[in-house]
């Protein structure tokens, strides 16, 4: 098998491993995770000012932005290294973008399912959504750039 290929594969169980140990953290240690990346970025950008933000009312769609972010990131990830594998099978054909968006969109349900029985999570048709969005965007964006590269 060639090595390229076993690298990718390496690559995309490292990442879905990645998100499932996310999923995986309950409520609270979640929170705290998303907490602590606004806390960051609030001391950066405001200096000393930043418990103001804590305390602000826009606090709570703070934290519901940087949520749903991580979710379009992490599977925009997702879907380059999965296009990535896919390319090495079927090149630059829209096969590659089906499955690749297949993919990331049945990785993202079995997520969800999973977080079902994480205490305090849920499952969200909203995060489904989001997974499947950024997988579509990456997908495309690959496809094109790639095509537009194979030009050159």
């Amino acid at each position: 098998m060639n090595y390229r290929i076993v690298i990718k594969i390496i690559l995309l169980i490292s990442w879905m491993t990645l998100i499932f140990c996310f999923s995986n953290q309950d409520r609270d240690h979640s929170s705290r995770v998303s907490d602590g990346f606004i806390t960051k970025i609030s001391k950066v950008i405001l200096g000393d000012n930043y418990k103001k933000i804590t305390k602000s009312k826009t606090y709570g769609t703070t934290v519901f932005i940087v949520r749903k972010t991580a979710h379009f990131f992490m599977y925009f990830v997702l879907s380059i290294i999965s296009f990535s594998l896919l390319y090495e099978f079927f090149g630059l054909d829209k096969k590659t973008i089906l499955f690749t968006i297949l993919l990331c969109f049945l990785y993202s349900i079995s997520d969800e399912v999973h977080q079902l029985f994480v205490v305090g999570r849920s499952c969200e048709l909203r995060d489904i959504i989001i997974d499947t969005t950024s997988s579509i965007i990456s997908a495309a964006l690959n496809y094109f750039i790639r095509k537009k590269y194979k030009k050159i």
